[in-house]
């Protein structure tokens, strides 16, 4: 099956089927002057054989065709490059090196194995050791550190107002204190209950406190069981505009044939519309390209900082930014 037959099969069933150029571009994400090539079997505007056969492939799933069998027809009429299917030289002295010494890479795999189970018992005996007798000593000491301050805090919080008993050392203990008469006694027991009376106004403010802030929060509680639950407003649906592709209009004069001329700086991708034709480039560091028309013509850039135009042998201003997606339209 030659080329041509297989563009026409390609395009009698993209017809059946009631799709377009433009739809089967947007389907496989190949561009128009790929397609168009296909169906005509033009190998000159073939990509590489590599490219075209997955093109092809693409191409021929969406139309329910045996993909496999035009792959086969289309590999045989458009091949690889004879250098690109050159097998490599090496390979043959490099099985045969391996094959030099089986008995000593066999006891290499049997060293490095044993090995291997070694250190994994050597770290499962380790891990259960800590397990069993370092982790769980140190496990107990945090947790009864962890009681101790519990119930520090829980007694500090109970009895606010209490003065904490001073810590008396060893000499301190052996010291006598003098004895006390009974009037002083007494007159020590009126002044303890005085203060304890002055306190206890506070004593109460904090209870009432207490009191106030549990039924707030029993109120709370009961609001969130009927239902009534805050209303969140909803965020708009488009927080940020969508940045629109960049045109930038060009006018020539109405009759003759006209020239543009792209030079890149920087690798890009471009796909010019002339007149009534479609072609897409890929344009490396270095390299140009040059597009005739006579009425119109559409370039779009998909590296606008990277392109420098010459428009009828004259320099055109057309600075965009590196990545930047822009079109030129001539007219």
């Amino acid at each position: 099956m030659e080329l041509t037959e297989i563009g026409k099969m390609l395009r009698e069933a993209r017809e059946q089927k009631g799709l377009t150029i433009a739809a089967v571009e947007d389907q496989i994400k190949i561009g128009q002057s790929v397609i168009v090539a296909l169906e005509e079997g033009n190998k000159d505007r073939f990509p590489h054989p590599v490219y075209a056969r997955g093109f092809l492939r693409s191409y021929a799933l969406l139309l329910n065709l045996d993909a496999s069998e035009l792959s086969t027809h289309f590999s045989r009429e458009y091949p690889l490059p004879p250098d690109a299917e050159a097998p490599e030289t090496y390979s043959l002295g490099v099985s045969v090196r391996h094959n030099q010494y089986p008995r000593q890479s066999f006891f290499i795999w049997i060293i490095a194995i044993v090995g291997v189970l070694v250190l994994g018992v050597g770290g499962w005996y380790f891990y259960t050791r800590y397990e069993d007798g370092w982790g769980k000593k140190t496990v107990n000491a945090t947790a009864l550190d962890s009681e101790n301050q519990d119930t520090v805090f829980a007694t500090t919080m109970t009895n606010p107002a209490l003065p904490q008993a001073p810590m008396l050392n060893a000499e301190q203990e052996s010291i006598e204190l003098p004895a006390v008469n009974a009037s002083e006694t007494q007159g020590n027991e009126t002044l303890a209950q005085e203060s304890v009376t002055e306190e206890d106004p506070v004593v109460a403010k904090d209870s009432a406190l207490t009191n106030a802030t549990n039924e707030q929060t029993s109120k709370i509680d009961t609001a969130h069981q009927e239902g009534d639950q805050p209303k969140v407003e909803d965020a708009p649906a488009n927080q940020a505009a969508t940045p629109q592709e960049k045109i930038t209009t060009a006018t020539v004069a109405a009759s003759g044939n006209h020239t543009l001329i792209i030079k890149a700086h920087a690798a890009s991708w471009l796909q010019a519309r002339p007149d009534d034709s479609v072609t897409d480039y890929f344009l490396r560091k270095g390299e140009s390209a040059t597009i005739n028309f006579s009425s119109s013509l559409t370039v779009k850039f998909g590296n606008a900082g990277g392109v420098t135009l010459e428009l009828d042998g004259q320099p055109y201003p057309f600075d965009g930014e590196s990545g930047e997606v822009r079109t030129l339209i001539v007219k």
